[in-house]
């Protein structure tokens, strides 16, 4: 559901590789609440209580400056939902939700 050419490469790369070794394939939603256009929505939620390493970690990438504030309030938003701080939504694609591999 994203135009870039690379990433959605990238996206049919992954796919592949999750269906032909049988893993888990999740994908995170977009940074702002509800989405960009008609793309599934999350239908797992990680919750977290802390965002200052989450947002360290993201700091050091240039092309995410500007970003943090949209990013935030996607996972207080999504947090409220799921009884925490912050929770991360994700779209499991292959696998089963709740099950890491």
């Amino acid at each position: 559901y994203d135009s870039h050419p690379e990433h959605q490469k990238v996206a049919s790369y992954a796919r592949q590789v999750a269906r032909k070794n049988n893993v888990n394939l999740w994908w995170m939603d977009h940074a702002i609440p509800g989405g960009i256009g008609n793309g599934p929505r999350p239908n797992m939620f990680v919750t977290y209580e802390v965002a200052k390493p989450k947002f360290a970690a993201i700091s050091c990438y240039a092309v995410m400056n500007g970003w943090h504030g949209a990013i935030a309030s996607r996972d207080s938003y999504y947090g409220k939902m799921n009884g925490a701080t912050y929770a991360e939504g994700f779209i499991v694609e292959h696998g089963i939700i709740g099950e890491t591999k």
